[in-house]
């Protein structure tokens, strides 16, 4: 992993003002923290490789992580990520009959992914935003993330718990792809979005991450 985020500094280092966010990283020894700052970085590139201009702790680093621009608008990024503590589906022996092993708990990952969105409300207060999470706990899926986003909705609705008035989607990637649609990136909206934005959010579920990684680690970006 060291060694692919080496090759990919040329292309970090073209995010505007990224300096604050290598700032940021050298006041921390904690991995954990360090893969936090990682996931940003992720993110941020999958934006760059499709085109937009991106500014790094543009309202400091009490604000959003990320602005993005293109098309002559811009909206708000803010990155978190779930960290590994559950290692997922267990390989099943073959050569024993079994009923199958099952894995996750939906309830419990639901309130793990709304507490997760939930946290990082302060960040994009009521500016044009979208919240992005990478996912590296093996149990959850993008199913309890839209299921938490949902019960999001519908607790907003009822005035039971304000949503931020800018915030139009929440986006959730994982190594991991859906069998059935391929998608590695989902891009789950909370309002009706128009043109261009709502055509961001098609792009980006169209992503596949290493595809996009190993294109930004092989070609020199201005």
């Amino acid at each position: 992993m060291a060694r692919m985020w080496a090759m990919l500094l040329p292309a970090i280092k073209t995010i505007d003002n990224i300096k604050a966010k290598f700032r940021l990283i050298s006041n921390t020894s904690s991995l954990e923290v360090l893969c936090d700052y990682l996931c940003e970085f992720r993110f941020a590139l999958i934006f760059k490789f499709l085109g937009f201009d991106i500014v790094a702790e543009p309202l400091g680093n009490k604000g959003p992580d990320f602005r993005i621009d293109r098309d002559g608008t811009h909206i708000m990024l803010e990155c978190t990520r779930f960290r590994r503590v559950h290692l997922g589906p267990p390989e099943e022996d073959l050569s024993t009959p079994s009923m199958g092993v099952g894995y996750g708990d939906i309830q419990r990952d639901t309130k793990k992914s709304f507490s997760k969105i939930i946290d990082k409300f302060p960040q994009v207060s009521d500016y044009d935003s979208l919240i992005a999470i990478w996912n590296n706990d093996g149990d959850l899926e993008e199913l309890e993330v839209g299921l938490a986003i949902r019960e999001l909705i519908t607790d907003s609705a009822a005035g039971r718990y304000p949503l931020p008035k800018g915030l139009m989607a929440v986006a959730y990637g994982s190594d991991w792809q859906n069998i059935k649609t391929g998608r590695q990136v989902f891009c789950f909206e909370l309002m009706n979005i128009a043109p261009p934005i709502s055509n961001w959010f098609e792009e980006l579920r169209s992503v596949d991450v290493d595809e996009v990684l190993n294109a930004m680690r092989s070609k020199s970006l201005p």
